[in-house]
This record gives structure tokens, C-alpha cells and sequence, in this order.
């Protein structure tokens, strides 16, 4: 979507974080791994990402529990955008979750009968706790 050093924080973190699930214990990691194609699945939402090649940034077992499969996409905003028109930092964080929540946690839960973990940080170095419990 965007090259130059937006894709590079946004891969170095990808890389970043794919490393350290897998030295706590998570098995089978993986990046940029290809969604299952969609076949005769119907979504109630619009927004719901159904491209054949939808890839999320991150898959992983172990992550919530011994088992599951969870899918982690990451995002980096900056919060001065004129993108984000959010008060607080807080509503930034939110608003970028639940977007990433839209757009891939139906596909996830229904085709790949898997957890979704939506992963924002933004570029002046803010960590919702949210983002920081995968790690843990």
C-alpha cells in the first residue's frame, strides 16, 4: 500500500514480534501467511476482506492457548494525521482496532476457525496494553 520507511517500520515490527512469539513458545509462526480462499461464504458486513489473496501479517499457535490458531495483523499510525481526527491517543488506538476488527475478525473466526489479534502502535513509540498481552 505504501512503500519507503512506512513498510519498513511496518515489516521490522512484523519481524520483531514474529521472533519473539516463537522464542516464548509459540509454535508453527508464521508471516504473511495466505487466508483460506473463500468459496460460499456470506459475511453480514461489508467490509469484511474477501480477496483471494487476503494474507494477514502474522499466524501463530500457543498464542492464547496451547492449540488455537491465532491471526495477528499489525498497523502504525502516526497520530497527528489529518487521518486521525481522534481526540486522545486512546481513541486513535480504538478506532485503528476496531477498523482492523472489521475488516478481517468474521473471516477469521468463520473460514479459518481461528482467533484475530489486531496489534496498533503508534509511530511516537505508544503501546496500547492491548497490543503488549501476546507478548507477555
Amino acid at each position: 500500500k505504501k512503500g519507503g520507511y512506512v513498510s519498513m517500520r511496518h515489516n521490522q515490527l512484523r519481524d520483531l514480534i514474529a521472533h519473539q512469539l516463537s522464542s516464548v513458545g509459540c509454535r508453527d509462526v508464521r508471516t504473511e501467511p495466505l487466508l483460506i480462499p473463500i468459496e460460499n461464504e456470506v459475511f453480514d458486513r461489508k467490509s469484511v476482506n474477501t480477496a483471494a489473496e487476503a494474507r494477514l501479517d502474522i499466524s501463530a499457535r500457543g498464542v492464547w492457548n496451547s492449540m488455537d490458531r491465532t491471526f495477528l495483523d499489525v498497523r502504525v499510525f502516526h497520530h497527528g494525521a489529518k487521518s486521525n481526527k481522534c481526540p486522545t491517543i486512546d481513541n486513535s488506538f480504538q478506532k485503528h482496532e476496531n477498523e482492523k476488527k472489521l475488516t478481517y475478525n468474521r473471516r477469521i473466526l468463520q473460514v479459518e476457525k481461528a482467533t484475530f489479534t489486531p496489534l496498533v502502535f503508534s509511530t511516537s513509540g505508544a503501546i496500547p496494553y492491548s497490543a503488549l498481552i501476546p507478548l507477555l
